[in-house]
């Protein structure tokens, strides 16, 4: 929203595969029309889900576990592709083609 407050227009948009980062690539937009930013009954929203949220459902959520779990299966992946003694370049290459492969699934599933 603020990116079109300013006069840009979203080119892309991404988000990483555990929800936790928003990618946006912003263009400079001269006929952008102005935008106010007000969301119709947000505050009512985000006021609920604050006023529900305790320590106690948030440990009972997968939240505190899914980021900790898939940080560690990183670390054993990084670790394997190092004891296999492939090249930085492979290793590089791997990470890559396998991004890439998760942000077409992630596309394709959302798009129908």
């Amino acid at each position: 929203m603020a990116g079109r407050k300013s006069g840009y227009r979203v080119i892309s948009r991404a988000e990483t595969f555990d929800g936790g980062n928003l990618i946006v690539v912003f263009q400079r937009d001269d006929q952008a029309a102005p935008v106010s930013g007000a969301i119709p009954g947000n505050y009512e929203r985000i006021w609920a889900i604050v006023r529900g949220h305790t320590w106690f459902r948030h440990l009972r959520s997968r939240f505190p576990y899914v980021r900790p779990l898939r940080k560690i299966a990183a670390r054993l992946d990084e670790y394997r592709g190092v004891r296999n003694d492939q090249s930085p370049k492979q290793i590089l290459d791997d990470l890559i083609a396998r991004e890439l492969d998760q942000l077409h699934r992630g596309t394709n599933s959302t798009t129908g």
